[in-house]
C-alpha cells in the first residue's frame, strides 16, 4: 500500500468538504486510488482489496479474514461509502483524458 503523507493526514486530507483536491488525484487514477484506499481503516482496506481487487466473493474473503459473510458485507459498505466522501471532489475526466491522448 502507498505510504500517505503525514501532512494530508493532519489536514484532513480530502474529507473538508469544498476543498480542492491535492495534485495526486490528477495523475494516475490507480495511484491516487491507492492512496485514497491508504485514508480507509486497515479492516475496510482489506475487505475491498479482497473483494474489488482480488475478486474474491464474499464468503472467500470472510474466510480469509475470519469473520462472518455479514461482517464484509457492511464492512465493504462502509469502506465504499468512505472512499466515495474521498473521491467525491475529484475531476476524473482531466485524468482519464489525458491518458487517452498520452499526456
Amino acid at each position: 500500500m502507498v505510504e500517505v503523507d503525514r501532512q494530508l493526514l493532519a489536514d484532513g486530507g480530502l474529507s473538508v468538504p469544498g476543498a480542492c483536491p491535492p495534485a495526486w488525484t490528477r495523475c494516475c487514477p490507480t495511484d491516487a486510488l491507492s492512496r485514497a484506499l491508504a485514508l480507509l481503516p486497515p479492516r475496510q482496506r482489506a475487505v475491498l482489496v479482497l473483494r474489488y481487487w482480488e475478486q474474491l466473493s464474499e464468503a472467500e474473503a470472510a474466510e480469509l479474514l475470519g469473520c462472518s459473510v455479514g461482517t464484509v458485507k457492511s464492512t465493504a459498505s462502509r469502506g465504499l461509502s468512505r472512499l466515495r466522501e474521498l473521491t467525491a471532489t475529484w475531476d476524473i475526466s482531466q485524468t482519464v483524458t489525458s491518458n487517452r491522448t498520452g499526456r
